[in-house]
């Protein structure tokens, strides 16, 4: 799987979508752009199966 197919299928808005393609064709796909995604959909989802390091950061469910 390509990165940008993998970032495209994380984003969650089309905004994010047209972001991600600007990031790539410009060649500014930096790794800590990958990570703030990441992290942004683990914390939408509450789940840290892929940043197990958030886990101390998310606010408990009720």
């Amino acid at each position: 799987m390509k990165l940008q197919d993998r970032l495209e299928e994380l984003a969650t808005t089309a905004f994010e979508r047209k972001v991600i393609r600007l990031w790539l064709r410009e060649g500014k796909a930096r790794s800590s752009f990958v990570r703030a995604l990441g992290a942004s959909t683990c914390a939408s989802n509450n789940d840290t199966s892929l940043n197990p390091g958030l886990k101390d950061t998310l606010p408990e469910r009720v």
